[in-house]
This record gives structure tokens, sequence and C-alpha cells, in this order.
């Protein structure tokens, strides 16, 4: 594969109630050839998403910065999903939201969704637990709209991908996005906006299979008063937890920690129930693949995969309490989120309160970067991988929209 620059793309994409626009802002794009920020918007003033694509009824300013400063000196940078979700947050109160993978096929040049329809159930009953009353989701088509967003979101990725092509001499290699849907509850209405972000870095599934190990710090007494998600609707995906979790990253995401693992005491043990932004498996031995109970944790679509994919892999699903006091009898780790889909854990960690940390667990005996398949979370991602594509929404020919048309 020839070398080249990566490149950054962010669109962030809002949906205009009063005059049913799309205004979409690319506000830092990082050209591939000399690297260098341009920023840019452009505003679609058309009622009709799919006229206004035919007709290419855009306009373009040079008027949107890609970092905001408020008046209080917080700077938010737009181009990251996660700050971008912040700022939403500070300007219009809380919202729900998903996170969707979404993989560009280079050879066959279409889209690979992962479980667009499992993260639009998820946005609504996310959404349920903060909306008012009067709002009704189906009165107002937020459901469309949110396809609609994330088919021209593709559309512009795909237009992105296309100016890589003459770089790709492999025809295994994909692209993943990463596509953000939030809803906002403003007056009786829905606000509903977007936002897709990809370092535009071509991979495979075999480079998947090789993903470095991660150190987990376990938040533990005396830190019981941080913010956890079990106690404030664990099962819905929220952008105030964006905020809400930066003191437990401020004071464990230091020296290589990759997650931090939020817990709970039960029964005078600790139980660990999931990650920041990402649920747990443990496997134990005769191959029972531990997770948290549902009530407790997020709903994740990764976390979903993985159980669909135990039985073929010769697994067993055990829904339940992991507890640290079992640490001996856990032969892998790993975490799942939308995104990595599977991240293998190397070390768990207990923080002290002096800034030292003594290990609670470590994977031993076999070398997490080992090609072979002797790990089992790298059968269950070559499994997902093929469930993916199997499914109907979730194979390299798919539609991108309800209607069967293709990008």
């Amino acid at each position: 594969m020839s070398n080249f620059v990566t490149a950054l793309v962010v669109v962030l994409l809002h949906y205009n109630e009063s005059s049913s626009a799309f205004t979409i802002r690319f506000p830092l794009i990082r050209d591939r050839t000399t690297n260098s920020q341009l920023h840019w918007s452009c505003l679609v003033e058309c009622n009709d998403l799919d006229y206004c694509e035919e007709e290419g009824g855009t306009s373009f300013s040079s008027t949107t910065p890609s970092v905001i400063t408020t008046a209080e000196h917080n700077t938010y940078d737009l181009t990251s999903p996660r700050e971008w979700l912040e700022f939403c947050e500070l300007e219009n109160g809380n919202g729900a939201y998903t996170v969707m993978r979404c993989d560009y096929d280079f050879h066959d040049a279409l889209f690979l969704q992962w479980g667009n329809e499992f993260h639009l159930n998820r946005l609504e009953s996310s959404f349920a637990t903060i909306a008012p009353a009067n709002v009704d989701l189906a009165s107002h088509g937020t459901r469309e709209k949110s396809r609609n967003m994330i088919r021209f979101l593709l559309k512009q990725a795909k237009e992105e991908c296309q100016g890589l092509q003459a770089h790709i001499d492999e025809e295994s290699l994909f692209c993943t996005f990463m596509v953000t849907i939030l809803w906002q509850p403003k007056n009786d209405d829905v606000q509903v906006q977007g936002h897709i972000f990809s370092s535009l870095t071509p991979a495979d599934v075999k480079s998947s299979l090789l993903s470095n190990p991660l150190t987990a710090a376990i938040a533990l007494d005396p830190y019981l008063e941080l913010p956890n998600r079990c106690q404030n609707s664990p099962d819905a995906k929220l952008i105030a937890w964006c905020r809400k979790r930066r003191p437990l990253e401020e004071k464990f995401k230091s020296r290589g920690v990759g997650e931090v693992l939020l817990t709970r005491k039960r029964d005078n043990q600790v139980e660990i129930l999931e990650g920041l932004t990402s649920n747990l498996f443990v496997l134990y031995p005769g191959g029972v693949l531990h997770t948290c109970e549902t009530d407790s944790v997020l709903k994740g679509y990764a976390r979903h995969l993985v159980i669909t994919a135990a039985n073929a892999c010769g697994l067993t699903i055990a829904i339940g309490p992991i507890l640290t006091e079992e640490a001996d009898l856990w032969q892998e780790v790993f975490l799942t989120s939308s995104i990595r889909v599977i991240a293998p854990v190397g070390e768990i960690i207990l923080p002290d309160t002096d800034g030292s940390s003594t290990t609670l667990w470590r994977l031993d005996g076999v070398s997490p970067q080992d090609a072979t398949d002797s790990l089992m979370w790298k059968q269950l991602l070559s499994e997902i991988y093929e469930i993916v594509r199997r499914k109907g929404q979730g194979c390299f020919g798919s539609s991108l929209n309800p209607t069967g048309q293709r990008y």
C-alpha cells in the first residue's frame, strides 16, 4: 500500500426543525498532502434532503471555527466527538446519543453499518429517560430524520474515501468512521444533530486481531464518592456522562491507563460493572464468559455482538456479578465498544492514594500480540465480523437507508 499522510475528517450536521433543512459544518479537514488545517462550513437550505442532494443545493462560508472558547474560558474542539457532545450539553442541556461504527470497503466502494436499528432503538429508549411528557418522537419523525442524517453523513464520508482510493492497492482494506447521533429536547420538539469522525487510516480484519492490550484501573475506596453510571440511568446513553466522568479520568487515566472500571459494593464484596465507555467481559475456566447484569450497565452494541457470537466459539455466557475476589480465576479480560468492538486487557491495577498501584490481575502465559487464535477474544472478534457481514444491514453490499439505495 502506498504511503500517505493520514487525514482527519469531521462533519457536524444539524437538522433545523423550523425550515426542515440540514445545516452541515465541516470544522476541520486536514489536507492529505500538506497536512494544513482548513476551516469551512456549508449550509443546506432545502426542504427535502434527497432533492437537495440531487440538485447540489449547498452554499459555503469560512466562518465556522473548529475550536470554541466560552465566556468561562472553557475550550471545546468540535472535531472531537466527545467535546462536541459536551458543548452541546452546555448550549442546550442534556440529551441522548449513540455512537455507531461504519466501515467503508475500498474494494466494493460501499459502507458497512454496524447495528443501525439497534442504535436507533437504544437512542429512543435513552431519550425517553429525559424527554418531556409532551414530546412524541413518532409524530416528529425523529427516527427517519436520523436515518436521513446518517445517509447524508456517509455520503460525505464516501467522497473523502474516494480521494484515498488511488493510494489503496490492497482489496481487503476498509476505513472506519465514527458516526454520532444526538437527540435533545427543544420545547415540545426534538433537535437532531450528527457528527462523523475518522482518522482515515486503512485497516483490515487481520490488523484488528493484533490490538495492543490496555491497562485498566479500578475505581475503589476512597473514591466511591466519584460519579458512577450505575447510580444514574445506567441503561441510558446520555451526554451528561461525557462531563461527569472527567473526575474519574483525571484521577485514574494516567500513567498508561487506557480505561477506568466502575465498581459497586455487593454483600461486602467489590463488583466490577463496566468501563467509562465500554462493557466488560471476563473469561472463567470451563469456557464461561461473564458479563455484568443488564440492568446495571449500558446495553452496548458490541456487548450484544459478543453474547451473540459466544455459542459459535464454544462459550457459555453467564450474566451476573464479576467480583474482584475471583481475579485468580480470570483467564482473559476484554472490553467492548462500538468502534473498537473488542479491546483486550493486559493488566488491571488498583490505584493507591499515594499515586502508586498494585496489580489485581495480569494476562500470563501468552502474548496478547500473538497472531495465533489461542486467545478467545480473537476468535470472538473474527466471528463477530462474519455475523455483521451476514446480517441484512451488516454486509458490505448493504443499503444505507430503508429504500434500498446504495452508495
